[in-house]
């Protein structure tokens, strides 16, 4: 809990020492701090403990290094005590032909790894490939990005080999221009 009440007090300050600090432009910001929900849907049949299912959140870190290009790191975990996911994605982001520059479309493909320490179990280790599809709205007056994806995984290290084509993502954002 001190963690969380840590990282809730410094994410406000530096909200509110850089908020609404956006200059003018084509509405692309150069990074992102938000946080990330996903759900995670499973075809897992067995009796064995899932943490691939159900619900993950975590805070999510985005950097664009020119407008079409960009680099994502997220932490998705359903509890802080079971471990969790660090996820780090390559994207292409561009925007909807025939609309506003604050529409837009992104692909990428990316990596996982992790810790995980369920109850009365060892812990364990898991790694994988990621791809992603989604959608991104930018605020035109206001320094905020909501995007909605495909996140589907391949978890081949881990105890036993994980195919997640059901996860889907939610993300605000709070932009940042230099």
């Amino acid at each position: 809990m001190k963690i969380v009440r840590t990282l809730l007090t410094a994410s406000l300050i530096a909200l509110s020492l850089t908020s609404f600090s956006q200059k003018g432009g084509r509405n692309i910001y150069n990074w992102a701090l938000g946080v990330r929900g996903e759900y995670i849907g499973t075809s897992n049949t067995d009796n064995v403990y899932d943490p691939s299912s159900g619900t993950a959140f975590g805070p999510s870190l985005k950097y664009l290094w020119d407008p079409q290009r960009n680099i994502e790191i997220m932490y998705l975990t359903p509890s802080i005590k079971e471990g969790g996911d660090l996820h780090l994605m390559a994207n292409i982001f561009n925007p909807f032909p025939e609309m506003p520059q604050n529409f837009r479309y992104y692909f990428g493909v990316g990596a996982h790894g992790g810790r995980w320490k369920p109850s009365d179990e060892k812990a364990y280790y898991t790694a994988g490939v990621d791809g992603q599809l989604g959608l991104e709205i930018i605020g035109r007056k206001i320094p905020l990005a909501l995007s909605i994806d495909w996140h589907p995984t391949y978890t081949p290290v881990t105890k036993q080999s994980k195919t997640a084509l059901m996860r889907f993502g939610l993300t605000l954002k709070y932009t940042y221009k230099r």
